[in-house]
């Protein structure tokens, strides 16, 4: 038997209400591949903050306890005694009570933030949840120049999250994104990969500035408004 098939993702979901879940992941395996489990990482979609939670707790199998309202790919990364890892995957499945799937429906249009009623262009704006403060500057400088920002966020209760920022990239009409140098989350990866083969016009910008150098944040700003106005429409 391989590693992979030692160890594998469980879960446990209940409805709330209001189109919002709680849930529950956990390693399941036999003794003694469970205690060769040294921590469990947790990587979720970048919605969540943080999107990256480690656990040690090997005697209630490694437990996150969280909730939201869509579903997306859960990722495990098992670091094993000795100095291996193991990545696992399993799509959290959250069950809608019949009499409330009406509810879930998508919007008529797709929404737009409160800054823009959505006349100028949309742009998708790609990036992980720890650079959330500089992620906000981009949506400002984007919404100051007629656009109307989409973000994953953004995506309708109870739809699975790959699929609905699939369609919202697709329907954009550019897309940003900031990236690390030394890590960019799975996500933030996948959604520029759509962007590219959905032919997007894309614009990168790199990740860490926090405003205090000016002439840097300057030349961000000339650089994302410029990108906005010469997006064809």
């Amino acid at each position: 038997m391989s590693q992979q098939d030692e160890f594998r993702i469980e879960q446990w979901s209940q409805y709330v209400g209001n189109d919002r879940w709680k849930w529950s992941c956990w390693i399941d395996a036999e003794p003694e591949p469970m205690s060769r489990i040294s921590s469990v990482t947790w990587i979720l979609h970048p919605t969540f903050s943080p999107s990256r939670i480690t656990l040690k707790t090997r005697e209630n199998q490694f437990r996150l306890d969280s909730g939201g309202w869509g579903t997306f790919t859960l990722r495990a990364k098992l670091d094993l005694t000795g100095g291996s890892s193991l990545e696992l995957r399993r799509a959290l499945k959250l069950d809608h009570p019949e009499s409330d799937v009406a509810k879930t429906l998508p919007p008529a249009s797709p929404p737009h933030t409160s800054e823009n009623p959505g006349r100028g262009p949309k742009v998708f704006l790609s990036y992980s949840s720890e650079y959330e403060k500089q992620a906000n500057e981009l949506n400002k400088i984007i919404c100051d120049q007629g656009g109307a920002v989409l973000l994953a966020k953004q995506a309708s209760a109870g739809q699975p999250l790959e699929a609905a920022v699939q369609k919202m990239i697709r329907e954009s009409d550019a897309f940003v994104t900031i990236q690390s140098e030394d890590y960019n989350s799975h996500w933030v990866m996948l959604e520029t990969k759509i962007a590219h083969a959905e032919g997007k016009p894309i614009l990168s910008i790199p990740a860490g500035h926090d405003g205090t150098d000016t002439a840097v944040q300057h030349e961000v700003q000339m650089q994302v408004a410029s990108f906005v106005k010469n997006i064809d429409l």
